[in-house]
Order: C-alpha cells, then structure tokens, then sequence
C-alpha cells in the first residue's frame, strides 16, 4: 500500500520537517505548478540517503572490516626464500703453490634457502624450512661439495612456553 503526501506551499511553511523534505524531494516541478505529490516510501528514502551520519556510519563499517582484514593478516601463512651466490679469489703463498698446483684458490659457494611459516592465535609459529648449498674450489674440493638441510621448525614464545609448564605442573598436582 503506498501512502500519497500531497504537498502545497501554504503547508510547507507550517511545517518545517515537511518544508526539508520538499527541499530534498522535489527535482524538477513545473513553474506553474503548485502542488507536487510524493510518496511517503520516497520521502524516507530521499531523507535517508542524504543523511550525513548514515553516510559516517558507512566508512566506519569500511574502516573496522579493513581493520579486522589487518588483525587477521598476522595469522596468515609466511614464505620467505633466500639466494646467495659469493665467488672468492685468494693468491696462495709460496708454500701453499708447492702443496697445490695452481697460483690461486678460487672458492663458489650457492646458497639458496626456503621456508614457510604459519603463526597461531597462541603466539606458536611452525613450517618446514629447506636449504641447500653448493662448494666448489679449485684445490679440495673441484667436484663440489653439495649439501641440504630440511627441518621442521617450531617457534614457541618464552610467556607461551611459561603457561605452559605452569598448566602442566597444576595437572601433575591434581593427580
């Protein structure tokens, strides 16, 4: 059911709420026109959607999602990686040159390093970590010396790891 409000300028000026919303409502009326008709659902809904407070509740609803996205970003998964590629160039002495053949040591290392960690909401953080490295040099080792090393890392913070004895302890002395 739609309710009509029929607006004329005598009562517009009785009236002031009735006056803002002829103000807000009223887009194009004709110049010889004295009476316009506007409904009442039109009516709240113009009012509404110029109202500046709606308008500030709006951005702090957009505000406060963004600050939870934030406050949960903490908690997402980390993956970090590292490569290192270092070529050393070392003259021997006249000793070393009649131990070895050859005028310098020249050493490469290769390092790449990879892990991924994921933080709990107890402050605990775990994940696999992976590096590998790679030694060549001219004198000892001129096949190379490859190595890895492949782990799974936890990380417990010292206040968490406190608690934690604490509740351990109290179950132990309530046996």
């Amino acid at each position: 059911m739609r309710h009509r409000i029929s607006v004329g300028h005598g009562l517009l000026l009785r009236c002031p709420f009735l006056f803002f919303l002829h103000l807000t409502c009223w887009h194009s009326a004709p110049a010889q026109s004295t009476v316009g008709t506007v409904t009442l659902s039109q009516a709240i809904e113009a009012t509404l959607r110029q109202h500046p407070l709606l308008h500030i509740q709006e951005e702090q609803v957009r505000s406060n999602r963004g600050a939870l996205r934030r406050a949960q970003s903490q908690f997402d998964r980390a993956i970090q990686s590292n490569a290192l590629a270092s070529h050393t160039y070392s003259p021997l002495t006249e000793i070393e040159r009649s131990l070895f053949t050859g005028v310098s040591a020249n050493t490469l290392l290769s390092s790449v390093d990879v892990s991924a960690t994921q933080q709990f909401r107890n402050g605990i953080s775990a994940g696999p970590v992976l590096s590998v490295t790679r030694l060549t040099d001219n004198l000892g080792a001129q096949n190379g010396l490859n190595q890895s090393h492949v782990a799974f890392q936890v990380n417990m913070p010292c206040y968490v790891a406190a608690a934690e004895r604490i509740r351990f302890r109290a179950a132990i002395s309530m046996r």
